[in-house]
Order: C-alpha cells, then structure tokens, then sequence
C-alpha cells in the first residue's frame, strides 16, 4: 500500500499523511519491498521519488490485480443472490442497439422477475473484463482467442459501406474500391480488427486505402456519415438505430461480421442465462427474416451444441 500510495501522491510525505504513517515508516516499507522484489523501483532525489522503468510497470500490473479485487465485495454479494436473481451481462459496443437491447427489453417483459446489470466495454478493454470475471455472459464480435472462454457464434452480418440516404454512391448496386479511394472512408484505429480487415481489402485490389477519420466509436462514424456525407465499413446491423437516413450498399467482395455469446469456460450456465441466450438468438432470426436476409447469415448452434468456435 506504501508503494501504491507514493505512485498516486507523488511524493513520500504525501503517502505518509494519506496512510497516516511517519515519512520514515513509509520509506522502509518501499526500501523493504524493493528488496523482496530485487528491483529498483525509483530514483531518489532530495525532494521526490521518480519511478524507474521497473517500478512503472511494477505499478501498472499491481494495480490490475488491486482493481480485481476491489471486485471481491460485489462479487461475494453477487454469489449470496438466488440463482435467477440477477444476471451480469457484458457486451462490445458494435450491437448493443441493433440486437442485445431489444433482446434485454423482450427478456426483462418475460422475466421480470431476474435483476439485469448490463456493462458495455470497448474492445480494447476486453482482457481485464476477462480477467476480473465478473460477468454470467458477454455478447460480441468474434474471434475472441481466450482458452477461458466458451464461445457460441449466433448470426453472421456482412460488412458494407454507410452512407447518407441521399449519396448518389446509394444507387450503385455495389461500392467499389475505387468508390472508396476516391471518397475516402472513416475507419477505425492502426491495429485494430475491423481497420486490419479494411486493409487487407483495399491492399487486395492494389489501391491505396484514403482514410479521412479515424475513431473507436461506430455510433460516432455513422452518425459523421449522416452528417458529413462520409462512407463507413460496417454492418447493415449496427446502422439499424440510424433508420431511414443511413444506407448500407454492399462491397465490391464479401467479408462478414460474426456475432455471438461467451460465457466463463468453467462457469455454470442457470437457467436464466440459457433463456437470455435464446432470446438473443430470437432476435437475431427476427432481422434474418424480416429486415436484412441477403445481408446476414445465421448459426443453427444451440445451447445444446458444442460451444467452443
């Protein structure tokens, strides 16, 4: 705690008023884990202690562990709850409005009384939700590549191009690549798995991708579509909440989004859970038939199957 409180105050005295300790005491406590540890966790100055390279990442895999089990208190009340009390969802961004919030509304009608508590999380956040455990099941995009995890793939969307209702590209049976190049396209950050598979695309066919955006947000991009007249990658799902002002216009090639359920891999799997599921799964027949059929691809897996993808 000393070491934690000298990263966060800044200084040693600070931490010793923070722990209510003397500066001495405080200091021992740090020369002491420096020496259980064998590294040298800062440099010492007259007036102020620096973090070296060792202790800024001693510090940043502690506090990784200290968030977990801050965890532990809500997790103990968790488990006190009757089974079909309360679920903890968690859920990627890309379809929380197009398919996981009617299927939590279609739930909560027929199970009202089950508790909810639903988090949305940013891909590059998925690790430490993993890794805190703190979820019944997660809905996504895959793959996901966590041997912790039990996969079950539900629906397949095929990637298109977003664009204003009105954009002369929205009478084009197809979008091409050079469509693309020419408007250019918002896209999704360096290294992250929709902006490698926009790469990999535009490479393919020898022409220079023009990116004139980049953001993490799709509700952002395609609203920037509506209001700027940009082209976005994305599937005709995660457009749904834009209605009749956004379009979607297939591509040139075929390239799909796979969506599905994840659960702990050794983690019992209640009741309501498997009806949680199902209902997501209901849903996403629902656009297959109704709205989006030559666009998305369904699963015929089951809860019965096996789950791993």
């Amino acid at each position: 705690m000393a070491f934690r409180a000298v990263v966060q105050e800044g200084s040693a005295s600070a931490a010793a008023t923070k722990l209510a300790m003397s500066n001495p005491a405080v200091s021992r406590h740090i020369q002491t884990l420096e020496h259980q540890l064998k590294l040298k966790l800062f440099h010492r100055t007259r007036r102020r202690l620096i973090l070296t390279e060792e202790g800024a990442r001693f510090f940043t895999e502690t506090e990784r562990i200290l968030r977990n089990l801050s965890d532990l208190p809500q997790i103990a009340r968790d488990i006190q709850k009757t089974v079909s009390g309360s679920l903890r969802v968690i859920a990627m961004p890309r379809h929380i409005y197009g398919i996981v919030s009617p299927a939590v509304a279609r739930f909560r009608e027929a199970n009202p009384e089950t508790g909810l508590t639903v988090d949305v999380f940013r891909r590059s956040k998925f690790n430490d939700w993993i890794e805190g455990r703190n979820f019944d099941v997660g809905f996504g995009t895959f793959p996901l590549n966590q041997r912790s995890l039990e996969s079950l793939p539900l629906i397949r969307a095929q990637v298109m191009v977003a664009m204003r209702h009105d954009d002369k590209l929205a009478r084009h049976d197809v979008i091409s690549a050079e469509d693309l190049a020419r408007r250019g396209q918002i896209a999704f950050p360096r290294g992250s798995i929709p902006r490698r598979q926009s790469d990999e695309m535009m490479q393919s066919t020898g022409i220079e991708p023009n990116y004139v955006m980049e953001t993490s947000d799709y509700a952002l991009a395609c609203k920037q579509c509506i209001d700027s007249g940009s082209l976005f990658l994305v599937d005709p799902i995660s457009a749904l909440p834009f209605g009749v002002h956004l379009v979607c216009r297939p591509l040139w090639t075929r390239r799909w989004i796979q969506f599905g359920a994840f659960f702990p891999a050794d983690a019992r799997r209640s009741a309501g859970i498997e009806a949680l599921v199902d209902t997501v799964r209901s849903v996403c027949s629902d656009l297959v038939q109704e709205k989006l059929a030559e666009a998305l691809d369904p699963s015929i897996s089951s809860l019965a199957d096996r789950l791993n993808y």
